[in-house]
């Protein structure tokens, strides 16, 4: 059987936080680490680079999602954010400037996702809509599924987020349900049931949806999202707990993808297509709240709840 080491290159530690999102930057230079503080702390390899205050007014609030904008006309390392008293934010990192902000008030933001061409993001939200903004304007230009009342979509809190191209957008969270959306006719094209979607855990590689549960079983499922059928399940157990997920990945660049949760306090690396275990990320002491692969290498950043982000390199033995 395959199987990979895992090799801890640096480990970030953030004082008196937990660490709610990782993300690279696209040429994986500069890694973001959102904080339950409300803070972003943006590194480099030499070093902390800015430390960005996701704050309106009054109280700081945990940061729910950051993700870095594709890079498209001259402005780079863009980077949007969520908080979860309803803020949103985006920052230019290199420099720290605040360049936009909003609040919808009564309400949370709980995921974001940059379109692939840049011209728009998602955000999912408390009152069960996905909100469609213009990266130009900041208007939302389209909400996907009911506000209030019923009506086709979510029915509860939208914690996931993810395109798969220009046309086609995945949402999931509370209510145990996966739903893609046609956003040419912004209505719904496919649904999948079962997964309970607690952070960022679903994501895309070719027709492959990859789904992490905040659940006692089938906590790691692949769908196939043409055939709009589940292919493969699995109840995640270690040392007779439960790996409740919070974050899954495929990574980048090689075949294989890796899940994080509570419970068992542990990442867990798989072998894609087919689907075998590699190894596992041990000895947490907190939850792993969030995962991200680089985009050209074989590393990856594991962001825990107890302060700490750990770089780590996965190499095939």
């Amino acid at each position: 059987m395959e199987s990979v080491s895992i090799q801890i290159e640096r480990i970030l530690t953030e004082e008196n936080t937990e660490i709610m999102s990782v993300r690279w930057n696209q040429d994986d230079s500069m890694i973001a680490i959102g904080c339950s503080d409300g803070y972003i702390k943006v590194y480099s390899d030499v070093g902390l680079v800015r430390a960005l205050h996701c704050q309106k007014s009054g109280e700081s609030m945990p940061v729910t999602s950051i993700r870095w904008k594709p890079p498209t006309g001259k402005t780079k390392n863009v980077l949007l954010a969520t908080t979860c008293d309803g803020g949103i934010f985006q920052f230019h990192a290199s420099t720290g400037r605040l360049m936009f902000s909003e609040v919808l008030e009564n309400n949370q933001t709980l995921s974001c996702e940059y379109k692939p061409d840049a011209s728009a993001f998602a955000v999912g939200c408390k009152d069960t809509a996905v909100r469609i903004y213009d990266e130009q304007s900041k208007v939302v230009i389209t909400q996907l599924g009911p506000s209030l009342g019923y009506g086709p979509g979510h029915n509860s809190r939208v914690y996931a987020l993810k395109w798969v191209d220009e046309n086609m957008l995945v949402s999931g969270g509370w209510d145990n349900k996966i739903v893609i959306w046609d956003m040419r006719t912004n209505d719904i094209a496919r649904e999948f049931f079962g997964p309970h979607i607690c952070g960022d855990s679903l994501d895309v590689s070719g027709n492959t949806l990859l789904t992490g549960s905040y659940h006692s079983i089938n906590q790691i499922q692949l769908w196939d999202i043409a055939e709009g059928k589940n292919i493969y399940s699995q109840t995640l157990r270690s040392s007779d707990n439960e790996c409740l997920v919070y974050t899954a990945q495929f990574s980048k660049v090689d075949k294989m993808f890796a899940v994080g949760g509570s419970g068992s306090d542990e990442a867990y690396f798989y072998n894609f297509e087919p689907v075998t275990p590699l190894a596992v990320m041990a000895n947490m002491t907190k939850p792993v709240y969030s995962i991200d692969f680089c985009n050209l290498t074989s590393r990856a950043a594991v962001g825990c709840g107890d302060g700490s982000t750990v770089i780590c390199r996965i190499k095939k033995n």
